[in-house]
């Protein structure tokens, strides 16, 4: 048997799910912009539940009765996902959602065995090549100056970044779409 494809609705709004997160890495935590693209994010993640249905109803009201339940349960399938599409929805109907910055002194310090601090470290060296910064003349004996770094963090979820957690989202919500797809499709 053959797999069926992702309807083309459906993909365009997984692709700009994904525009979005790449929004985000490239902006850093740092610029303004982040929480806005954070939450452009999770809107794009969360109308791929409601473009799938309509999809694979196509116009019939039963299917779309029948399908929904199980496409929302699969959509806010574990805590992380259903907190991330109540966060949305907060921001959506009550004004900006706050994400919590930890403050991390500037330098690599290598592998610290994170893997979402490794990453987030990479993201941001990777952000600093892009945008060269003039170099400062240093005075002998004077102590360097140490920049900190904003790494933002979701309510209730400390152990990733903003950044991690909505990119496994976005490969969370991709699974479930593909599944349902399957399923009732």
């Amino acid at each position: 048997m053959f797999a069926k494809p992702i309807p083309p609705k459906t993909a365009a709004k997984l692709a700009l799910a994904e525009r979005c997160l790449l929004d985000m890495r490239n902006a850093g935590e740092s610029n303004d912009a982040f929480p806005r693209h954070v939450a452009n994010f999770l809107t794009a993640a969360r109308s791929v539940k409601d473009v799938l249905m309509n999809e694979i109803a196509a116009g019939d009201k039963a299917v779309k009765k029948r399908i929904k339940p199980p496409i929302e349960a699969a959509m806010n399938a574990d805590s992380e996902m259903d907190s991330l599409v109540k966060t949305r929805n907060a921001d959506i109907h009550e004004g900006d959602f706050t994400l919590a910055i930890e403050w991390l002194p500037e330098g690599f310090p290598g592998s610290v065995g994170d893997a979402g601090l490794n990453d987030f470290w990479l993201r941001h060296r990777a952000r600093r090549i892009r945008v060269q910064q003039i170099h400062r003349s240093r005075m002998v004996g004077a102590p360097q100056a140490v920049e900190q770094i904003p790494r933002a963090f979701f309510d209730g979820i400390p152990d990733r970044d903003a950044y991690m957690v909505c990119f496994r989202h976005l490969e969370k919500v991709k699974t479930a779409a593909y599944e349902c797809i399957q399923l009732y499709g």
